[in-house]
């Protein structure tokens, strides 16, 4: 077992192919808010700034961004500082693909009074007078967009990182799955880089964000992107729709201990329900890999809670499966 930085982690396993390599990691967070986290340098590390020659699809690398106040101008600005803190050039080209994010615009999405059932401005169109009426409405502009409630997609970058120290020069050419994507900006940015990726998640809320054709199929030269909403590999219909042959499996802040396993009863809104055991899941992302691919899982967690507090399930951020399982399934850890 190696720390990447003994100074904040609270654990990262690293299993190095048997065919797989499976990567977790939790990372204690500074604020309560687990979901809105900083990328920041670990406390031993030697950050320089380094000029690449990376470049985005499309965008030459010495063209000048300008300065904005848009959300892309900022998350533009963010990627050039953020450089200086990751060592691999897979990353530097993911941050650099900023450049190339388009503004989506604002797009409007219905609810009911539940805030449970939402519906497309298309959706809406089809109804009767009389049902448009209890809708209530939501404009979501380019801010929740890339952002939605997880915050910036760029925190995707040391996720990453870890999986380019392995040996992963570029995620061109990579099929990549996010088991829990939550926000279309970091598959955006790897499909920049002519990724084939693949975002699943079961929140009714992302299809209709995403609803325009311009999000999804072809991105940049060579880049695809797809977005599956339901239980994987619980329905079948939806382990279809996400298909195999994966050079990387990422999940971040999803595939938590206490979102599956809490220790004390919590309210099952907060938990993440896999819809199968625990030996399912992990063979059937073995299932989905090519040989010799990678599982990323990546936690940032607040402290744990008190004995006396009410009990967070997002602190134990800790891999829920056992080593013995991930070993069991064909990976060597």
């Amino acid at each position: 077992m190696k720390s990447w930085a003994r100074a904040r982690f609270v654990f990262s396993i690293l299993a190095i192919l048997f065919p797989v390599t499976v990567l977790a990691a939790a990372e204690p967070a500074t604020t309560a808010k687990p979901s809105a986290t900083k990328t920041a340098a670990p406390a031993d590390s030697k950050a320089t700034v380094t000029k690449t020659k990376t470049s985005v699809e499309g965008v030459h690398p010495s063209r000048a961004t300008g300065r904005d106040t848009t959300v892309v101008g900022a998350m533009r600005e963010q990627a050039i500082a953020l450089k200086a803190l990751y060592k691999t050039p897979a990353v530097w080209a993911f941050l650099d693909s900023t450049r190339a994010l388009p503004d989506p615009g604002t797009r409007t999405i219905y609810f009911d009074s539940t805030r449970q059932h939402f519906y497309s401005d298309a959706q809406v169109k089809a109804m009767s007078e009389g049902d448009r009426a209890k809708l209530m409405s939501r404009p979501m502009d380019s801010n929740f967009y890339y952002n939605t409630r997880y915050g910036t997609p760029l925190a995707y970058a040391r996720a990453l990182d870890l999986v380019a120290q392995q040996g992963v020069k570029s995620f061109s050419g990579m099929k990549i799955v996010d088991y829990g994507y939550g926000g279309i900006g970091h598959l955006r940015l790897l499909a920049l880089q002519g990724a084939n990726v693949t975002g699943v998640d079961v929140d009714p809320l992302l299809p209709l964000v995403y609803s325009d054709p311009r999000d999804q199929g072809k991105i940049g030269k060579n880049g695809k992107l797809t977005l599956v909403n339901g239980r994987f590999p619980a329905d079948p219909g939806i382990a279809d729709q996400v298909g195999t042959d994966y050079d990387l499996f990422i999940s971040k802040n999803t595939l938590k201990h206490g979102y599956i396993h809490p220790t004390r009863p919590a309210d099952k809104r907060q938990l993440v329900d896999l819809g199968v055991d625990d030996s399912t899941f992990v063979a059937a992302v073995r299932g989905i890999l090519k040989p010799g691919g990678y599982v990323m899982i990546y936690n940032l967690s607040p402290p744990l809670s008190r004995d006396d507090a009410p009990y967070q399930p997002w602190t134990d951020g800790h891999d829920p499966f056992p080593r013995s399982l991930w070993e069991n399934s064909g990976f060597e850890v």
